[in-house]
């Protein structure tokens, strides 16, 4: 009796925290692949230094500084920019300033370019994997419109054993009469 007193508030701990892992496990992945593109911006940026031109190094200097501020926000981020309802706000205020930048001169440097995509494919991920539920909704629907599809599907087979069965019954009946 005392090993079951002694396991079950084991396991609810180890449930607990296999949880809040998995929480820092996302928390952590997120975070990394921003840190890789200010990693690979920056090292864009000292390799390019005397090569690239000014617009191109103003745009990039921009994309870091959006990094940055990710980063640095990233735990407030986490809970807002990637919530549902915010995140259209801040594609705005993203479209804006892209924008701005594609209003200049086209980038030049296809890395730096690169980045920018690299940067919006971030940014979405993030918005996946912290939008409460959204895999989960988008999966339940389409496993919804396939169940709802199939109830048509045998419905209309249904009706035609059904009026089958209605039409056999009414010969059995006519050769019944004839006989």
């Amino acid at each position: 009796m005392l090993l079951y007193l002694t396991i079950i508030p084991i396991s609810i701990l180890l449930v607990i925290n296999l949880v809040h892992v998995w929480g820092l496990r996302k928390h952590d992945k997120v975070l990394f692949e921003f840190c890789q593109l200010r990693r690979d911006l920056m090292s864009i940026l000292r390799r390019n230094l005397f090569v690239i031109n000014e617009k191109d190094y103003l745009d990039a200097k921009e994309l870091l500084d959006l990094t940055n501020n990710m980063i640095h926000y990233y735990n407030h981020h986490k809970k807002t920019t990637f919530n549902f309802f915010w995140f259209i706000e801040t594609i705005k205020e993203t479209r804006k300033s892209s924008e701005e930048i594609k209003g200049r001169v086209p980038i030049v440097n296809k890395e730096i370019n690169n980045l920018y995509g690299l940067f919006s494919n971030t940014l979405i991920s993030a918005f996946l994997k912290y939008t409460l539920f959204l895999r989960s909704k988008i999966i339940i629907r389409l496993l919804i419109s396939i169940l709802q599809f199939f109830a048509k599907i045998s419905i209309y087979k249904i009706r035609s054993a059904i009026d089958y069965l209605k039409w056999l019954e009414k010969e059995v009946e006519h050769k019944g009469a004839l006989a």
